[in-house]
Parts: C-alpha cells; structure tokens; sequence
C-alpha cells in the first residue's frame, strides 16, 4: 500500500481538517454477535453502492467494539437517522457497554432494529474487506422499511448536531431537552 506523504503545508491533522469540511449522512449499524447479544455503532462512511441490487457502502473502524461482530455478521441493519435522533447518534458513538439498554429495540432475525429510525435498511454482508486501518463493508439490501420525509442529521466540521433543512440550508439540531452537545 502506498504511504501518503505530506509537503511543508500538509499533515494528517490538515487531512482530517479538510475531510472535516465534507457533509455527510450518520447511521447506526447494528449487528449480533457471535454470543446473541446486541450490538452497533455510529457511521458517517456510509454510501449507497449500487441499485441492481440494492446495496451500501461502508467502512468501519478496526478498533471499534463492533466490528468482529460485523466481520462475522451474515446480516447487519443500516439505520439512518433523523435530525430529531441526536440522542441515538450519541448513545451509538459512545463506548457504553450495553448501547441497547435505555432505546426501544427488537430482533429482526439476527438483526438488532431500532425502532423510529428515519429508514431502516436490513442487509446480507457480500463484501467484508480489511483495508489499512477500516474496513469496507458491502451489504445488500434484503428488505427496507420506515421511510420518513424527515430532514436528515448529517456529520459535519465534527459535530453531530447538524441537519440539512427540506429548504437546502445547513443548521445545528435542537438537542432533547437535558441533552449537552458539546
């Protein structure tokens, strides 16, 4: 694999810096691991990869807490969120050890579901792909549900708290009541 290199003005921080500046949709993946326990987290790499089939793009972190369940997972659930879901998008980014504990969930197979989610994309793990420090993950979509007209929340200069409005502008989320975003 080819080492990035930077000039004199360049560093990975200027990297991460301009990537900052890039909007992004947020969704929580969900999978279960091998032992029957919920488990998922927070993406902003998610992309549609193709329509015949359906199917998603993603690339998960090699050191997030899900990612040998969805190295082993058949199936994975794909929820993305609503700019009235800054809760879930905390609870999913967080590190607690049960994420499930306080939202309102189901099984669908072996697929932990969210209930509410703006869209709910159940997928079959065609593509599980070890690259550098992610991994890219490809899933076709098996069944889709729930789809909503709500604005999205979207990741952007790296802050959760944002949403795109049905008129194109770009404005921070109202946090639920008791919520801190900072």
């Amino acid at each position: 694999m080819a080492e990035l290199r930077f000039g004199a003005e360049g560093t990975p921080e200027a990297f991460r810096e301009s990537m900052a500046h890039l909007v992004s949709g947020v969704a929580v993946v969900t999978a279960g691991d091998p032992a029957g326990r919920p488990c998922g987290l927070l993406v902003s790499s998610i992309t549609s990869y193709g329509t015949d089939p359906a199917s998603v793009l993603l690339a998960i972190g090699c050191s997030a807490r899900t990612y040998r369940a969805l190295e082993q997972a058949e199936r994975f659930g794909v929820h993305l969120l609503a700019s009235d879901q800054l809760y879930l998008a905390e609870v999913f980014a967080g590190h607690d050890e049960n994420k499930f504990a306080d939202i309102d969930w189901q099984w669908d197979g072996h697929v932990p579901r969210i209930s509410g989610a703006m869209s709910y994309l159940k997928c079959r793990t065609v593509m599980f792909t070890p690259l550098s420090d992610h991994a890219i993950v490809v899933g076709e979509v098996t069944s889709l549900d729930e789809v909503t007209d709500n604005d999205p929340l979207v990741y952007y200069k790296r802050r959760l708290d944002w949403h795109l409005n049905s008129t194109g502008g770009t404005k921070r989320a109202t946090p639920p009541p008791g919520r801190d975003t900072r």
